[in-house]
């Protein structure tokens, strides 16, 4: 079996430059982050590394997920506020 690493950031600028220097085969974001938000993110994850599989966190249904779905997500879960 495969072994897996995971890594935390603290906002989608960090998320972004931890996207340059790794592979991920999934990424997990609130759509809901300080500075770029989780769409935006999406969107550039998207861009950068296409294959990558992308979960949204989201606590309604509303701009923020249909700017999910339209930057590309793949999967969005709907969580308790």
């Amino acid at each position: 079996m495969a072994s897996s690493q995971a890594a935390t950031a603290s906002s989608a600028d960090e998320a972004l430059e931890m996207l340059e220097q790794t592979q991920p085969r999934a990424l997990v974001t609130e759509l809901r982050l300080p500075g770029t938000g989780g769409a935006e993110l999406i969107h550039r994850v998207r861009h950068v590394r296409p294959s990558t599989f992308i979960v949204a966190l989201a606590t309604s249904e509303g701009a923020d997920t249909r700017q999910a779905r339209e930057a590309g997500c793949d999967v969005i879960l709907h969580v308790p506020c």
